[in-house]
């Protein structure tokens, strides 16, 4: 028998995990299984989405949530500060699934290799460069599922040449900070409603 508690006390018992779909899940709720083991289940990067979130609750969600930090960073120094202290190699996980790409891709884009990141547990940290580059990567995706507003529609857009890019994959310009600031260019650009 499976639970879910909501935060203002309500408490549903489900007697087949299958009949979750049909109830509407609150930002953050908890499942709690018959042994008392209480886990904290993230919904879709499409619920926020969904719901008109921030980009900086997106970019939070983007990096793994809870995963990343207990709590949504309140400002850009605190985003700055997470990359400073390291993100956890759980987060550039979650980062690749929303790209839906590859682990062995998102060890190109930063810079290490798949071999050193692949070693690393899922809380292991990782280092200021890697975490920050991660962070302006996924700041990026947040401004993208923004103006999107669908994760299918921003990732055939990051993943198909852009003629104001010289022809460029806008996501093969995440390897380098100056390509995360032009792809954010291009957003602005569509933001605007100027043809890219």
């Amino acid at each position: 028998m499976t639970k879910i508690s909501y935060s203002d006390k309500r408490v549903v018992h489900l007697g087949k995990m299958s009949s979750m779909g049909k109830i509407k899940k609150p930002v953050g709720y908890k499942i709690e299984e018959e042994d008392d083991a209480v886990s904290t289940v993230e919904d879709p990067v499409q619920h926020y989405i969904s719901n008109r979130a921030t980009q900086p609750v997106l970019a939070w969600r983007v990096l793994g949530g809870k995963a990343f930090t207990p709590q949504v960073p309140d400002s850009a120094f605190s985003f700055y500060q997470a990359g400073v202290d390291g993100i956890p190699k759980s987060s550039v996980a979650s980062l690749a699934t929303v790209l839906k790409v590859p682990m062995t891709d998102m060890a190109d884009l930063l810079n290490v290799s798949y071999k050193t990141l692949g070693r690393k547990a899922n809380n292991d940290l990782l280092d200021g460069w890697i975490s920050s580059h991660s962070i302006e990567i996924a700041q990026t995706v947040a401004r993208g599922l923004s103006l999107f507003e669908d994760e299918a529609k921003l990732n055939r857009w990051l993943h198909k040449p852009n003629k104001a890019l010289k022809g460029k994959i806008p996501f093969d310009m995440f390897k380098y900070p100056t390509g995360i600031k032009l792809v954010n260019q291009i957003m602005g650009r569509i933001e605007e409603g100027i043809y890219t």
